[in-house]
């Protein structure tokens, strides 16, 4: 039998796995096993531990890869989005809202990489009220979240950031820097708290706008993909430090266009570390550097993907920013120009809805439509402070221990401590002799290493109906259906043989089909082999990846729904765009030419490299 073959359907028994019935198990096999049984007690201090030690294996646990696609690294237990052993924000977030679409959010790493999965309420007393609360409540949070946000959710972010950034690090001794890993996770628990508050502030507001057209026009007429594009060109965001960033990059842009020294070394043949090196040296490049330094301070503390904390954020890695700007200096990138078709076409939409509205319910419909467009930027602006920034503190302060335990002569490089747990940490601090960590480093690194060779199955343990098709997060943000359960399981087994003409996701940018050359897209570090008209091809993309958006005009990605951050990026820049065909990046090389079907969600080629 195949890997996720199903008994025929006269040999199969109705089976139930926490009171839904089961679709599909996959509970491992000899190319990807599965350890069942996992020591929830000691890592989880929590009352629904009790389901996942009585139910693991009935539990729908699917891959994080939108926020970790690669293999996961042992610190990922402490700075995490899911609930851990410290940080447990999801838990919170059901508490809080007690909302009966699930309990908490725990992961579990397979054969090196993160899945997660969402506990379900199953009482059916709990889940009435519960139910009845959560829709009694989202509409309060819709109307006092944003205000709240600005007066006193925001400002205590920032303070907290500043804090950690402008830390006298060089001063601090180990024991004073352990003491500030405390605080840090106190910050990042607290952070990601408010996180999941403005997520449910800002759906509150979306659905109800969304809920209040689709009961005027009527289920039929609201589920056209007429209809469904013109909310989704609603529903961007037109303001936000997003914007803020493109319009500074812009900026130095245009000083280095008309600095013809500046000009000179950018259009070069350099590299981009090269370019970043003279221009530091370069005396009529002064100024321009000095704005990118203050540009990276600003926007700079982010990279490819913010929860993989070995890859460099810009800041750390200036040459970043001059590909940025190579290119936007080579395509003449104009940011008024851009966002003013962002802003017209937004208004036209508006105008061909409205116009389907009744005149009685027009001023229902726009009241709810400005709330919503006002909770728009919370998208952008969340990911910027709480998803870069604050991954980025964490980052910080795991790299300046690192450096204090290399010259304690305890670890060989500063972010070898990525590769080492949370307690490992506080054991070398507190006595080294009691673990060899150099050694435990190598080892994990060989693991991890190895890992990158695996084929991930896309999920483990058992789907039910109320796994794939009521919860809300699975669906939303990574787009699991039945039709795309069936077409994991065909990807899978295609990907394993390493050749396939026809990709098949999700359409989720405009809904156009075009034909271009594509171009495989590891990081922000690849961007300058990106050429105007390209389509991008990349595991997924994130505000990190903003800048390149302006010079393509397709998106296709391994990973993502409907609500990810290409999805909605795409939307706003009106490009096609595929995702979660899990395979893109594998499949497609730099140089095809592909045909990307934006409407029906499918990647063909058409010609080889």
């Amino acid at each position: 039998m195949g890997l996720f073959s199903r008994k025929k359907e006269e040999e199969k028994k109705e089976e139930y796995a926490l009171g839904s019935k089961v679709i599909e198990k996959f509970l491992g096999d000899d190319y990807f096993p599965v350890k069942w049984g996992e020591n929830w007690d000691k890592d989880l201090n929590v009352e629904w531990v009790t389901v996942l030690k009585e139910h693991e294996k009935d539990l729908h646990w699917w891959r994080s890869d939108l926020h970790n696609p690669h293999p996961a690294l042992p610190i990922m237990e402490l700075f995490t989005w899911w609930d851990s052993k410290l940080i447990k924000s999801t838990e919170y977030m059901y508490r809080r809202f007690w909302s009966p679409t699930g309990r908490a959010w725990p992961a579990k790493v397979v054969n090196g990489y993160v899945y997660t999965t969402i506990i379900p309420r199953t009482d059916p007393d709990e889940l009435r009220i519960s139910g009845k609360y959560f829709m009694k409540i989202l509409p309060i949070y819709a109307d006092i979240f944003l205000d709240q946000w600005d007066k006193r959710y925001l400002p205590e972010i920032k303070k907290n950031l500043e804090f950690i950034f402008n830390y006298p690090y060089e001063e601090a001794s180990l024991g004073e820097l352990m003491w500030l890993l405390e605080e840090m996770i106190d910050i990042y628990d607290r952070h990601w708290k408010l996180h999941w508050i403005l997520n449910f502030a800002q759906f509150a507001s979306f659905l109800d706008f969304r809920e209040t057209v689709r009961q005027i026009l009527g289920d039929e007429k609201y589920n056209t993909p007429e209809v469904q594009d013109l909310l989704a060109r609603i529903l961007v965001s037109t303001d936000d430090v997003n914007w803020d960033s493109l319009k500074i990059l812009y900026e130095i842009k245009e000083a280095v266009k008309g600095n013809s020294a500046v000009r000179e070394l950018f259009e070069s043949p350099k590299t981009d570390e090269e370019v970043w090196e003279e221009l530091q040296k370069l005396e009529e490049g002064k100024e321009i550097y000095e704005r990118i330094v203050k540009f990276l301070k600003e926007y700079g503390r982010k990279s490819l993907y913010v929860y993989e904390y070995d890859l460099p954020t810009w800041e750390e890695y200036p040459p970043t920013v001059i590909a940025q700007l190579r290119t936007y200096l080579a395509m003449d990138y104009d940011f008024y120009a851009d966002k003013e078709w962002i802003i017209t076409d937004q208004k036209e939409a508006i105008e061909k809805l409205m116009e389907m509205i009744p005149e009685d319910k027009k001023e229902l419909v726009k009241e709810k439509m400005e709330r919503a467009i006002k909770m728009a930027p919370l998208t952008p602006n969340h990911h910027f402070y709480i998803d870069q920034q604050t991954n980025a503190a964490a980052k910080y302060v795991l790299r300046e221990l690192g450096k204090k335990f290399v010259k304690e002569g305890l670890l060989e490089e500063p972010y070898d401590i990525l590769y080492l747990k949370y307690d490992e940490i506080r054991t070398l601090f507190a006595d080294p002799s009691e673990i060899d960590a150099k050694a435990l480093v190598k080892q994990r690194k060989e693991e991890r290493e190895k890992a990158k060779e695996i084929i991930p199955a896309p999920y483990v343990g058992t789907i039910t109906e109320w796994s794939i098709k009521e919860e809300p997060y699975k669906q939303g943000l990574w787009g699991w259906s039945l039709e795309k359960l069936q077409q994991e399981k065909e990807t899978y087994e295609l990907a394993k043989t390493g050749k396939a003409k026809i990709l098949k996701g999700l359409a989720a940018g405009a809904p156009k089909v075009i034909e271009g050359v594509v171009k495989v897209v590891e990081g922000p570090h690849e961007f300058d082999k990106v050429e105007e008209g390209d389509i991008l091809v990349c595991d997924i993309t994130s505000p990190a990846w903003i800048s390149v958006y302006p010079k393509i005009k397709g998106v296709i990605t391994n990973s993502g729904g409907l609500s990810s951050h290409p999805a909605i990026v795409s939307r706003e820049f009106g490009i096609p765009c595929v995702v979660s065909t899990r395979i893109a990046t594998r499949m497609l090389k730099d140089g095809m030419k592909v045909r990307l079907d934006g409407i029906n969600g499918i990647v063909t080629v058409l010609e080889e490299e």
